[in-house]
């Protein structure tokens, strides 16, 4: 799959929010092959130079992104395969996904992601957590 004509990023510029997490995810194919999706709404072209005289390779940043994501969601275990395979089967809205894949992305896209607890441990906490507020506690 292709990037889309309304979402492009940077490698330079992920941050691993929701957005991003489902447009690698929808990418992810030709992210692992170490090439980033072009941004055809500035350029209308869709081949690069490859070639550096300097500096990094052209595929580091598109394969450890790649690595990360995956890294991040062999943490989630079942909740980030139904994550996975409903952004392959073309459900990209948040709203529209099911309860377990939105709590694996809500913990994929973690800003101090290295400084969770375990899945496990963050799940049964906000389960927790939501099932109190309505009672009043906070």
């Amino acid at each position: 799959m292709v990037a889309s004509e309304s979402d492009w990023y940077s490698p330079s510029s992920i941050k691993f929010s929701r957005p991003e997490i489902i447009w690698i995810l929808e990418n992810i194919e030709m992210i692992e092959e170490g090439r980033w999706p072009p941004d055809f709404k500035y350029t209308g072209y869709t081949g690069g130079n490859k070639g550096r005289r300097f500096g990094p390779a052209y595929f580091e940043a598109p394969c450890s992104i790649s690595a990360e994501v995956k890294r991040r969601l062999v943490l989630t275990k079942q909740d980030g395969k139904i994550l996975f395979w409903q952004i392959k089967a073309g459900i990209t809205t948040f709203e529209s996904l099911e309860s377990e894949a939105k709590c694996a992305l809500n913990f994929v896209s973690l800003w101090d992601f290295r400084k969770r607890p375990r899945y496990s441990f963050w799940k049964r906490d906000r389960k927790y957590y939501y099932k109190n507020v309505g009672k009043g506690l906070k």
